[in-house]
């Protein structure tokens, strides 16, 4: 999750916007810079310490992540390049992608028996 999150997603994040215009990878860079300090806050509130919950969510993450490396590796020629919904769905995965931050507290939390000190994170 770290290396997703914190330096594979971030390094080909260009390659796999770019090819679907200027504005998608605007909207992608700005609103996943936005998403980061909303999950951050929304855990002060949630907390899923379910076992099975966080297998599904990394698992929908991983998926989500391997998207975004496929689009980047297929530069400059994508999947859905030059349509509406190609450019929704990578803006969106990128946004969603970067909830990562969510699922790595969710894991501490669960590590550490649902005690969980914000230093820590």
């Amino acid at each position: 999750m770290n290396c997703l999150k914190n330096s594979a997603l971030l390094s080909v994040q260009t390659y796999s916007t770019l090819p679907y215009g200027t504005l998608q990878f605007h909207l992608a860079v700005k609103l996943s810079n936005v998403s980061d300090p909303i999950a951050c806050f929304l855990n002060l509130f949630l907390s899923v310490t379910s076992l099975p919950i966080l297998y599904i969510l990394t698992a929908i993450s991983t998926l989500l992540g391997l998207y975004i490396m496929v689009a980047a590796a297929m530069s400059p020629s994508p999947v859905l390049v030059g349509t509406v919904a190609g450019s929704v769905l990578i803006v969106s995965i990128i946004i969603v992608a970067h909830l990562f931050v969510s699922l790595k507290f969710h894991v501490l939390t669960y590590i550490h028996g649902g005690i969980i000190y914000y230093s820590d994170v």
